[in-house]
């Protein structure tokens, strides 16, 4: 597409049995990622074409603010960390035996936070040197985590679980109370229950409107 005037300018039709395009953007200049229903990715331009990259069961996907790496979560409970220009794995961790649930690099590009399906999380710390050190171990989770939001100032993440729960925790891992980042300022909105987000019931007596920290309002 062309951004300004919204014309066709060229179609690209990725192989049969890719899957079906699911998720789609933009690291860096011209170049596109798509993640597909077969679990599979795949990178390129409209000039020079799509090709796969990874087929080995994706599970989560986070590229850092800059759109040169890739954070790739797998089914086998490994993850890795690919240059996007080149196509390197330049870091690569056996983390469990359970899959990869979730994973997001921080604003500011020194920070990972990693879930599992045991569960239980992880931060990492990213160095100059292209290398991942573990700073925290998160253990005391109900349910895995399946979405997860930094701070514009990552120092502070938010996460779901599949139990329809929501954490806090700071950057170092310890759990942080509610209220304190009520006004934070988010860096993306992955997490559905959040301090943003509500949801309308209706009931015999009219609307009900329950926020997620339990107050409840009957309109």
């Amino acid at each position: 597409l062309n951004s300004r005037s919204l014309n066709w300018v060229s179609i690209f039709q990725l192989p049969d049995d890719a899957g079906i395009p699911r998720t789609i953007f933009n690291p860096e200049g011209s170049k596109i990622v798509v993640g597909t229903s077969r679990n599979a990715l795949f990178a390129g331009d409209f000039d020079g074409g799509f090709e796969e990259i990874i087929d080995e069961g994706i599970t989560c996907v986070s590229t850092n603010s800059e759109g040169s790496l890739l954070a790739l979560g797998y089914c086998g409970g490994s993850w890795s960390i690919m240059d996007v220009s080149t196509k390197d794995m330049i870091f690569e961790q056996k983390e469990s035996t359970q899959p990869i649930t979730a994973i997001q690099f921080s604003p500011n590009g020194a920070l990972l936070f990693v879930s599992t399906k045991e569960p239980s999380a992880v931060i990492y710390r990213f160095d100059s040197t292209q290398r991942c050190h573990q700073i925290a171990r998160i253990g005391s989770i109900s349910s895995f985590v399946i979405s997860l939001d930094w701070d514009m100032d990552s120092q502070f993440i938010r996460g779901n679980s599949a139990n329809g729960h929501i954490y806090h925790w700071s950057a170092t891992g310890e759990s942080v109370d509610h209220a304190s980042v009520r006004d934070s300022k988010w860096a993306s909105c992955n997490c559905r229950i959040s301090f943003e987000a509500g949801c309308v019931a209706h009931s015999v007596e009219g609307f009900n409107f329950e926020m997620n920290e339990m107050t409840k309002i009957s309109l």
